[in-house]
């Protein structure tokens, strides 16, 4: 820098007084021309000196005033020409003030690189991390400013509920009535079903359906599901479960219940809702419309048990942001919760969430109903035959092992079960026996009797056993903690910074501009007020000393504001766009 002075010795005239920014190049003022650039600094200028009331110092690189040292205390600045730039003139920071005598100060001066050379080097493209940006719409700037803490609250909430819900049983058989028929009348019955095909996927169960639109409805299930048992059909309900109305699908379902029919494409049920960007950030205004974008302010999808997709705005389509959702009435209850028009794609499931709306029921199954509706004619017919086979009148003794088995088998079959039975049996033909009864009419008519005998205490004994059967749940009977706190459904919520947090952001922004990391010329004067750059390696070059080209560079790559007006250090001035 000494021998570098050594060639801007000053000539002619030269003046002194003080600029609102010093040699630490955090601030600098910018001129679009020489003219402005002059006539700023001239007015900046308290005191000026001839050529006969200053002498250079080329060793120190300062100048000997003719002036008191108290008169020129205040002084950072000053600016003479040179005779070999001609009309040129030199910027330079005062550094130093040293008293010589009463009538003399000796002023230490710096090179203002930044302004001596202001227009001699080329704007050329670099490495620029930080700006204030030219065009600041809303999604044009998203890169990820550097990480700083960020808190958020909730500015509005859209809670989805899913409504009514629908039960579905699927069964493998269905319950009828044989009508009119010779032996029991009205007794229902059971045959199977041919399966369907079910939201496109082919099922080898039937859907029953019922809405469950009252309390009545549990009735309706309930006997449903008692009709099945009594019809010999417990084993063919595959599954209970619960889904939304909305998503059910294959005619419409009422409270009182019926089939469903096939559906031979998938065709899910659903709806849409929508979201808007919000103008405020909980109550702050931003002045930079990066504030408008993730991770400021995003749309939030959640489902009420911990899942959730953050949404950017600033990546939905021209037609608006718009939320979707597409549920299934199959028992896995599956629902997906996407964006439309979101990231270049129509329907973009990869970006929302999916979940279970199904409620999986318990049911009870009663063994004896099951058993009784299945043998409901081989009971008949085996009751038939014994009763038959112990009316044959053989012999008195027969009659009378007949009455003791009427009474004994059912007293016994009620507490003593089939072991009970086959003594009576037992009993009857030692009984026979012992009465005398010739040995023909005891062969014929009483093992007869003794075998109908017992026949029937073994199926009152297998009535009786079956009766006892208790009744058992099948299904899930744990429940759904969703649906019975009525959270069935999602969310689609507004997020953004907290007030404090989006104005320590955007302040910042005002302040330093966007991380842009592009290769660009930086914008120098892009705004009304100020502009701040901040390169990587930069290269500018030009017409300028090569230690002064080498600090511009370097001055660049730490940062620095370039002020517009005169208001340097005023951030509350409007910095809009020009």
């Amino acid at each position: 820098m000494e021998d570098m002075m050594a060639d801007f010795q000053p000539s002619g005239i030269f003046r002194m007084g003080y600029v609102p920014f010093d040699n630490s190049y955090k601030h600098t003022r910018w001129f679009d021309s020489k003219s402005a650039q002059n006539d700023y600094f001239s007015s900046c200028m308290l005191s000026q000196y001839t050529e006969s009331d200053y002498t250079y110092i080329r060793q120190n690189n300062s100048v000997k005033v003719q002036v008191n040292r108290e008169k020129v205390c205040d002084i950072n600045y000053c600016m003479f020409q040179n005779r070999n730039y001609g009309s040129k003139w030199f910027y330079a920071f005062v550094v130093g003030i040293n008293y010589v005598n009463e009538n003399v100060t000796e002023i230490v001066m710096e090179i203002d690189v930044m302004q001596t050379w202001l227009f001699d080097w080329a704007r050329t493209e670099c490495f620029v991390e930080r700006e204030h940006v030219s065009d600041d719409t809303i999604g044009a700037h998203t890169n990820p400013e550097p990480d700083m803490p960020l808190r958020y609250c909730t500015m509005s909430r859209n809670a989805v509920d899913f409504g009514p819900m629908t039960i579905i049983v699927q069964r493998s058989a269905e319950d009828v009535k044989i009508e009119g028929s010779w032996l029991f009348p009205n007794e229902p019955a059971s045959k199977g079903v041919d399966g369907g095909i079910y939201c496109g996927v082919y099922n080898g169960c039937q859907y029953w359906a019922a809405d469950l639109l009252s309390e009545e409805v549990a009735n309706v299930v309930s006997r449903f599901l008692a009709r099945m048992q009594e019809a010999g059909a417990g084993d063919a309900i595959a599954n209970v479960y619960m889904v939304p109305k909305m998503f059910i699908r294959g005619g419409g379902v009422t409270n009182t219940g019926q089939a469903l029919n096939n559906q031979s494409s998938p065709t899910p049920g659903g709806g849409g809702v929508g979201v808007s960007r919000p103008s405020t950030l909980n109550g702050y205004a931003p002045k930079n419309n990066k504030m408008y974008c993730y991770p400021y302010c995003f749309c939030r999808l959640s489902d009420n048990n911990g899942a959730s997709s953050d949404l950017l705005f600033e990546m939905f389509g021209s037609g608006g942001h718009g939320i979707s959702y597409d549920g299934s009435m199959e028992p896995s209850g599956e629902v997906f919760v996407y964006p439309e028009n979101y990231q270049g794609i129509a329907h973009n499931y990869n970006a929302g969430i999916n979940f279970s709306c199904a409620v999986q029921c318990s049911w009870p199954f009663s063994a004896y109903k099951n058993w009784a509706g299945q043998n409901t004619l081989s009971n008949a017919l085996t009751f038939g035959i014994n009763a038959a086979m112990m009316v044959v009148p053989a012999a008195k003794g027969v009659g009378t092992a007949a009455k003791s088995l009427g009474a004994g088998a059912r007293w016994l079959a009620k507490r003593g079960g089939q072991a009970n039975a086959d003594k009576v049996a037992a009993a009857t033909a030692r009984t026979a026996v012992r009465r005398g009864v010739s040995a023909a009419a005891e062969g014929a008519g009483g093992l007869s009797m003794a075998a109908g005998a017992y026949g029937m205490a073994n199926q009152v004994g297998e009535w009786d056993r079956m009766m006892r059967q208790p009744d058992t749940v099948r299904g899930s009977a744990s429940g759904n903690g969703i649906y019975s706190t009525g959270k069935m459904g999602f969310n689609v919520d507004v997020v953004a910074v907290t007030y404090e947090y989006a104005q320590i952001a955007d302040e910042f922004m005002s302040m330093y501009g966007y991380q842009v990391d592009l290769v660009k010329v930086p914008n120098f004067h892009s705004r009304s007020t100020w502009n701040y750059v901040k390169t990587s390696n930069a290269c500018m070059r030009g017409s300028v000393p090569s230690e002064d080209m080498a600090a511009i560079n370097s001055i660049l790559d730490s940062g620095i504001t370039f002020w517009h007006t005169s208001a340097i250090g005023n951030y509350s001035a409007s910095n809009g766009i020009i």
